[in-house]
């Protein structure tokens, strides 16, 4: 099969390409003959470097299972490694790899077995750009039976194993993210479930969405708002660099959020990164999971504070039950806590850069323009009185929002004196 492979290689066109039953043998190229004292046959002495070299524009990963004894046509015997390649088209930014083993553990045969030789699991995380998604591969081989690749105990064990086991964590600068593993056909258990896991966040560039990505941020933000208005959404996403979107397994679009990350010159600090949050939205059936904090922070983080350098956030917020969402220990403005002449002069250059129409500086109110974003669908359950006098000089009619700023991981000396 080495000549067919070997010719379409090169044409496939594959973003990921994932197999198995490769062989790797260091400093040999060509055949060799494998032996497992049931079989002889010829196999290549380097499937992964011949792959690699049909595929030069191809991120190449390969992880052994095991090793043992082939022969060159010489005689001479060589230890080849056996095991899985995964291969990634150059252009598709890899942002996480797992692997494991969900058979035994590597083995360096003498000779090799004949059946229950070790397996190994590996997937990879990368960016979609182009459909606006973090999409993860996984993909093992399935162990052998003499009776063919029915369900057996050992390989139910294994899809059991390869769920459990081969799993990557959640990205730490993104919020949660979705696992989503399907070998189990090849381990044998077809009906094993396919996901593991919450919503899957991507972080991207407001202007980079494709066309069905805007059709489902818009309709999200018609479920969200009663009479909502297209055109304040559509200034968001001009006016806010990023977007972050959830979606669930299905892939559904079930939340999203924008914002941008700016350097400004703070009063009394000096220059600062500055994350502005704008208009998030999800959907009623994924509230109270924590989503919504993971989507409204995804895109602040760009990496350009440094090290012990304090970070401040703010957020726009039209409605008290809103309020809660703002959870830094160090936001104002508070119930009990009257503003200071450091609160409000930060506050004027945050609502500069918003590009508020006008600034309240003694109520923290951004004042509208006229066109707000719509009556907010949300549970209004256990506002406080307090929250709720924040919010007397906001005119939603008018599109006016409280300005909400805080910082982390620490507020900076002096911050919540009281004024």
């Amino acid at each position: 099969m080495f000549e067919p492979l070997a010719e379409w290689l090169p044409h496939c066109g594959a973003d990921v390409l994932c197999l198995q039953e490769v062989t790797r043998t260091p400093g040999l190229a060509g055949w060799t003959r494998f032996d497992d004292g049931e079989r002889t046959l010829p196999q290549r002495a380097n499937l992964f470097e011949d792959v690699r070299a049909a595929l030069p524009r191809h991120q190449a990963m390969f992880l052994a299972s095991d090793a043992g004894p082939v022969s060159d046509g010489g005689g001479s015997v060589h230890v080849q490694d056996f095991g899985l390649a995964t291969f990634v088209d150059e252009c598709i930014p890899v942002i996480g790899q797992a692997a494991a083993f969900v058979h035994s553990s590597f083995v360096e045969h003498h000779e090799w077995a004949i059946a229950d030789r070790p397996r190994i699991a590996h997937a990879v995380r990368f960016v979609d750009r182009d459909a606006g998604h973090i999409v993860t591969v996984a993909h093992l081989h399935g162990l052998r039976d003499p009776d063919g690749k029915a369900d057996t105990p050992a390989r139910r064990a294994q899809a059991e194993s390869n769920s459990k086991s081969c799993k990557l964590p959640r990205c730490p600068t993104t919020g949660p993210s979705c696992w989503t593993c399907e070998p189990h056909k090849e381990a044998g258990v077809a009906a094993m479930g396919a996901s593991v896991g919450d919503a899957e966040l991507t972080t991207l560039r407001s202007d980079s969405l494709t066309p069905a990505m805007r059709q489902g941020v818009f309709e999200l933000f018609h479920r969200s708002y009663r009479n909502a208005n297209d055109d304040y959404l559509e200034r968001s996403l001009q006016a806010l660099a990023a977007i972050a979107i959830a979606r669930a397994p299905d892939g559904e679009l079930v939340g999203f959020a924008v914002g941008a990350s700016r350097r400004l010159d703070v009063p009394r600090l000096g220059n600062r990164t500055v994350g502005l949050a704008g208009i998030a939205c999800v959907d009623p059936r994924w509230r109270r999971r924590g989503l919504f904090s993971a989507l409204a922070t995804a895109p602040l983080l760009d990496g350009s504070a440094k090290t012990g350098d304090e970070r401040l956030a703010a957020g726009r917020v039209a409605h008290p039950a809103s309020y809660r969402s703002f959870g830094l220990p160090s936001a104002v403005p508070r119930p009990g806590l009257a503003l200071t002449t450091w609160h409000k002069e930060v506050g004027v250059v945050v609502a500069g850069a918003y590009g508020a129409h006008d600034f309240d500086a003694e109520h923290f109110v951004c004042i509208g323009d006229g066109a707000g974003p719509g009556e907010p669908i949300v549970d209004i359950e256990g506002v406080t009185d307090a929250e709720r006098e924040l919010f007397e000089s906001v005119d939603r009619t008018r599109g006016d929002a409280l300005l909400m700023i805080g910082w982390f991981p620490s507020a900076p000396q002096g911050w919540l004196a009281s004024g």
